[in-house]
């Protein structure tokens, strides 16, 4: 049986971790080792994290300084050693198997990324695949969000050129071609910019619904961030991105809405 190593990063709660790392070994024999790292959250949190990782039998590792997600994420992703990884939020749960799914799509060599249907709590989408709209500050998002789950266009696998770090089966190896999470981007925007490294190469990122996790949806890094770490992370996007992709057929466009905090319009990019 092909094993999957598990990269999960931790903040600012506990309260579902146990929830996050008990369902996924009750439904998936595929697991393998679970990687926690706490990003050197609250005293309380990191003592909790510990009695959790100790009850649990999974790898902890505390981070010296708040270092941020995509910080976080690497320092798990490195520790990994199966071929596929699995990059998982704090606040998913399962209640069916949902590995095994998604591990078929790597038997297509060119398959790099593969993301997951998402519901909340509520059985609505909470991801089914990443858009762009530019006619948001955000500029990016999640395909049918809100939508009822039996939506027929939820229930087919389907190319993508980004989906979301919450639930991201990694093939490793690519990590030393396209590199690992960028960590100039402490919050937002790191998993779209990880994606499209690797679809700009070439490689395939693939939306598999038959792979469903619930997602509660922020509370990973939770609500209380240094101000400005998101709207750094948007313009470093950009700056980075638009002049990559405007020549890109059929991926993005100009962006129409910028953030009036910015100071500058789209025609600076």
């Amino acid at each position: 049986m092909q094993k999957v190593d598990v990269v999960i990063p931790n903040f600012n709660q506990t309260d579902k971790l146990r929830a996050c790392i008990t369902s996924l070994r009750e439904f998936n024999p595929e697991v393998g080792d679970i990687v926690i790292v706490n990003d050197h959250g609250p005293e309380r949190i990191q003592k909790e994290v510990r009695a959790i990782a100790h009850e649990t039998n999974c790898r902890l590792i505390v981070n010296q300084w708040e270092r941020g997600f995509s910080a976080t994420v690497n320092i798990g992703l490195k520790q990994a050693k199966t071929e596929i990884v699995l990059l998982l939020n704090d606040d998913t749960y399962c209640t069916q198997p949902n590995i095994k799914q998604a591990l078929v799509h790597f038997a297509d060599p060119k398959v790099g990324v593969v993301g997951s249907l998402q519901l909340m709590p509520d059985n609505t989408v909470q991801h089914a695949g990443i858009k762009h709209n530019a006619n948001i500050t955000t500029w990016f998002e999640h395909k049918l969000y809100g939508q009822p789950a039996f939506r027929a266009q939820i229930n087919h696998a389907t190319e993508e050129f980004a989906v979301t770090a919450s639930v991201q089966f990694i093939r490793r190896s690519l990590l030393d071609v396209y590199g690992y999470y960028d960590e100039a981007y402490r919050l937002s925007f790191e998993d779209i910019d990880f994606c499209l490294r690797l679809f700009t190469a070439g490689v395939k990122i693939i939306y598999e619904p038959r792979s469903m996790f619930y997602h509660y949806g922020g509370s990973t890094r939770g609500q209380k961030e240094p101000k400005g770490w998101d709207i750094y992370s948007q313009k470093l996007f950009w700056m980075t991105w638009y002049k990559r992709l405007k020549t890109t057929s059929g991926v993005l466009v100009k962006p129409v809405v910028i953030p009036p905090e910015w100071g500058w319009d789209a025609d600076q990019l």
